[in-house]
């Protein structure tokens, strides 16, 4: 028994005309059932096909229709309401909410001292990055954490590596740093009262 298909090549055949929304970005839910709306409305309920081609170097959304005046239709419709300008969807948590979180992380980790020994257990620990990954959890697991959207072991790691890179490889120094003597002394500036 053949079976059969609506493949995207039968329907680009199908609905020769195209309308290209100058855009590579996710549309918001809103905004995508907006565009099936207005195409609906335009199409009067005939077939039409919304998807992303890929032009030059970028993909574009493209919408597909059956006839040209439907087609022109909605190019207008897609000027006047700035289809190509809307928002992106916004993925996980704003960035000023990332930004108190890791603030509220690190405070709470200094309070505690829980950075230290999470920390020390990450950089000490036998095997894998997985195995010390797993025992800086377990360490972690033993304090009331506060509540965010975050991982509170990677807030400590990158502060850790801004801050400390010598941390991790057991150095005073950074390690990818040649020892440099001059920027070991301190300057006579440094004390000037020494002198009196």
């Amino acid at each position: 028994m053949r079976r059969r298909t609506n493949t995207h090549a039968e329907r680009r055949r199908r609905l020769p005309f195209v309308v290209v929304i100058d855009r590579a970005e996710p549309f918001c839910k809103v905004d995508r059932d907006e565009i099936d709306a207005e195409c609906r409305r335009i199409t009067n309920g005939a077939e039409f096909y919304h998807t992303m081609a890929r032009f030059e170097r970028g993909y574009r959304h493209v919408v597909h229709f059956g006839s040209a005046h439907q087609a022109d239709a909605f190019d207008r419709v897609a000027k006047d309401r700035k289809f190509a300008t809307r928002p992106v969807p916004q993925f996980g948590p704003p960035e000023h909410e990332k930004q108190a979180f890791r603030e509220a992380a690190l405070l709470w980790g200094f309070r505690t001292g829980a950075i230290r020994r999470v920390l020390r257990a990450y950089r000490d620990g036998p095997g894998s990055l997985m195995q010390r990954d797993g025992a800086a959890r377990d360490v972690l697991r033993a304090y009331k954490m506060p509540e965010g959207h975050g991982d509170i072991l990677h807030v400590f790691i990158e502060w850790v590596v801004e801050h400390h890179p010598h941390w991790f490889n057991h150095r005073r120094h950074p390690g990818y740093l040649p020892f440099d003597e001059f920027h070991w002394v301190i300057p006579q500036e440094a004390y000037p009262h020494s002198d009196d």
